[in-house]
């Protein structure tokens, strides 16, 4: 025996069954045509919209983006030497040969706003050269712009610093605890 409201459901469902038999081919009409043209012109517009509208300038990586890039890594290279030199970090004489064979290019070495491509735009900080990784502060700074004692800062008076734990920052001043460095270069 089935029950009023089945009864109902099924009433109603076939009303609009019958309703969309009478406006049939008409809908159908409408429902294909945006879908037949979508088909068609999206991928004309998605082929033709870079020429049509060519961008302004192609987006570039700031001479502070490249230089924190490079810091970055140089940092993580020492950090993977310490790793395979049980927990050693290099020496300061050479420590860019030394962490060679952990990065690609010598690109890395060199801030683009150095006019000097003969030797690295970053020095390694002193305290830390030859240093047990783990009896070092994660705020210690390992790599810094420039060359022996003399900080180089070359981005809007500022310079940036790479320190143990791998982050890279800029800073306007030699960060507190750096002491290592005696001169700046302006």
């Amino acid at each position: 025996m089935a029950r009023p409201e089945a009864d109902l459901i099924l009433h109603d469902m076939d009303k609009q069954v019958a309703r969309s038999r009478r406006k049939g081919p008409l809908v159908s009409c409408w429902v294909r045509v945006p879908l037949v043209l979508a088909l068609i012109l999206g991928p004309l517009a998605v082929l033709t919209w870079p020429r049509m509208f060519p961008p302004e300038h192609t987006p570039r990586s700031s001479p502070g983006q490249i230089c924190r890039s490079n810091l970055k890594q140089i940092a993580v290279a020492a950090l993977m030497y310490a790793q395979d030199y049980d927990e050693v970090l290099p020496r300061m004489q050479g420590w860019d040969e030394a962490l060679r064979p952990y990065y690609r290019s010598d690109a890395i070495l060199h801030c683009p706003l150095d006019e000097q491509v003969s030797v690295p735009s970053y020095a390694m900080n002193p305290s830390v050269a030859g240093q047990v990784l783990g009896a070092l502060d994660k705020t210690t700074v390992m790599f810094y712009e420039g060359s022996g004692m003399v900080v180089a800062e070359r981005h809007d008076g500022g310079a940036h610093y790479a320190f143990v734990d791998g982050h890279v920052k800029r800073y306007g001043d030699p960060p507190e605890g750096f002491g290592a460095v005696v001169e700046r270069e302006r």
